[in-house]
Formats: C-alpha cells, structure tokens, sequence
C-alpha cells in the first residue's frame, strides 16, 4: 500500500511539474493587451546573452510561463536551465504552431541563471 501511494504521488509530481512552475496551462484563445503586446515586443531585443532573470524582467516584465528546459536526450535527460515565455498571441491550443497562431518570445536561461538564448516566432 505505502509503494502504490509513494508512486502515485512521485507520478503526479512529475505530471504536473511544469504547471506548478508557471502557475497553470496558457488559455486558448489568448491576447496580450496592447501595453503587455508593445513591453514585449519593444523589450525583448534589449534582452542580452548573459543577463540574470531579474534584468530580463526589467525589459519585458514577468514571464508568462517558466518551465525547465532539459539537454536533448530521450532517456533521462538533465535540466540544462530554465526558459521564461512572453506570450502575445495563440488563437488555439492544439496543432502546429503556425495553426496555433503563436506570437511569442523564449528566453533560455541556464543553470547559472545567465541568458543563452532569445527566440521568437510569429512576429
């Protein structure tokens, strides 16, 4: 009985991991106000590789979402950082990101909290 609890709980943990860590899903439909739309998008290319998370909130605000970012392997991957996202847009929740009809920006932090990278797609 203890082993089927502890299991259960370490799953859930690992399900819902990402949700905890951004407060909850992204709602579909979603539109960034004018002012969060203009923040982000003025904001993020003053973002530069080797900032900390505190002078990328100062550009853009807080993130929308924060989840891990791990290295790319298939069997028990490392967490290699984190990534903040700044959504504008996403008209719908499943598909491609083209059918999404996603505007956002990805700022990939790693394990010293130092920016690595800055993506945007659909703008």
């Amino acid at each position: 009985m203890k082993d089927n609890f502890f299991f259960k709980t370490a799953f859930l943990s690992v399900c819902f991991y990402p949700i905890a860590m951004r407060g909850g899903p992204m709602e579909s439909p979603y539109v960034a106000g004018h002012e969060r739309k203009t923040s982000i998008e003025q904001g993020y290319a003053k973002i530069e590789i080797g900032m900390n998370p505190k002078q990328v909130e100062e550009c853009v605000g807080n993130p929308d979402e924060v989840n891990p970012l791990y290295e790319p392997k298939i069997k028990n991957p490392k967490q290699t950082g984190i990534a903040y996202w700044y959504w504008i847009e996403r008209r719908q929740e499943t598909g491609n990101a083209n059918e999404r009809g996603e505007k956002v920006v990805r700022v990939s932090f790693d394990l010293k909290n130092q920016v690595t990278a800055v993506d945007h797609w659909g703008f």
